[in-house]
């Protein structure tokens, strides 16, 4: 159901729409996506609060870093999750995987700290990029999947 409403609203008009000689607050004027999800998913960081994947590091070395990994899922089942952190030339460079239950019609953040060796550091001028798989599944079966594209850096 996609319903679309015009009339007057305190918070987006400039001033009553009767007295534009123009509106830009109605209809459907830029793209949309519908996106099908299934009863267990990652949810969208836009449409809840703490949603979606967040990745920042901490603790960062020549050596090492820790990434810290938060990840909102919900969930109409019970399933698992893994996640995979894949160097910028592609090989999986750590992993981890958890049990997750959640209540019927809820959802949770799980954050997960995972140790990174020897990070490849993003600058301007080395612009290394990771790339994080997360992957929800039930009994097997793959539920949900997002990529999540991410630099470490230390400013001081």
């Amino acid at each position: 159901l996609v319903r679309l409403d015009n009339r007057d609203n305190k918070i987006t008009g400039p001033k009553p729409l009767r007295l534009l000689d123009f509106c830009t607050y109605g209809g459907l004027y830029r793209n949309v996506w519908l996106i099908s999800k299934d009863s267990l998913y990652i949810t969208d960081p836009v449409s809840r609060k703490e949603g979606g994947i967040f990745v920042h590091a901490s603790a960062l070395s020549e050596e090492k870093a820790d990434l810290h990994i938060r990840t909102n899922i919900a969930n109409f089942f019970t399933g698992n999750k893994r996640a995979e952190i894949h160097d910028p030339s592609g090989r999986i460079v750590s992993s981890y995987r958890e049990m997750l239950s959640i209540r019927s019609k809820e959802d949770t953040t799980l954050n997960v700290v995972c140790q990174l060796k020897r990070p490849v550091l993003w600058s301007p001028e080395s612009p290394s990029l990771y790339t994080l798989n997360i992957n929800v599944r039930q009994r097997n079966r793959l539920m949900d999947s997002e990529k999540v594209r991410f630099g470490i850096r230390d400013l001081k």
